[in-house]
């Protein structure tokens, strides 16, 4: 179908469609308008998840520089080369979980780009060729996380 034929197929579909319907843009409008709040509480999740991660390395080298500015019985001692595994566990998870939610959102970015090509003006780029090559916004190029 060529570019005419489908502007005469949408504006059709536009003319004709039933009394009191919204266009159909409206609908992609306020589909990009939810996935667009998600996009906000992922980010939220991964911020809380931060928290709690550091917060546990926290207190573990607190209690750490607690055990080394006190003098600690000898069988505590054993306590000051046991105490960095769990820290560097949960590091581990943590560096996972903060790569899953990358992940995740580099798949959502690309929704949101497969969206926004469907909308009349793309929010994040202007509405000429010249305004998307200003912003990066061209052909193939990801704006969310690689």
């Amino acid at each position: 179908m060529t570019d005419d034929e489908q502007m005469n197929a949408d504006l059709r579909a536009t003319l004709f469609r039933r009394a009191g319907e919204p266009p159909p843009n409206v609908f992609l409008l306020e589909q990009y308008k939810v996935y667009l709040q998600l996009l906000d509480k992922i980010g939220d999740r991964r911020q809380s998840a931060n928290s709690f991660f550091l917060s546990i390395n926290t207190g573990l080298c607190a209690l750490m520089g607690y055990m080394f500015a006190r003098e600690v019985p000898g069988h505590l001692r054993l306590l000051l080369w046991v105490i960095p595994f769990p820290g560097i566990l949960i590091s581990y998870f943590w560096f996972r979980l903060v790569r899953s939610y990358r992940y995740l959102n580099a798949a959502k970015f690309r929704v949101v780009e497969a969206m926004e090509e469907r909308l009349p003006l793309r929010p994040s780029c202007g509405p000429t060729d010249d305004d998307r090559r200003r912003f990066g916004c061209e052909a193939g190029m990801g704006r969310g996380p690689k």
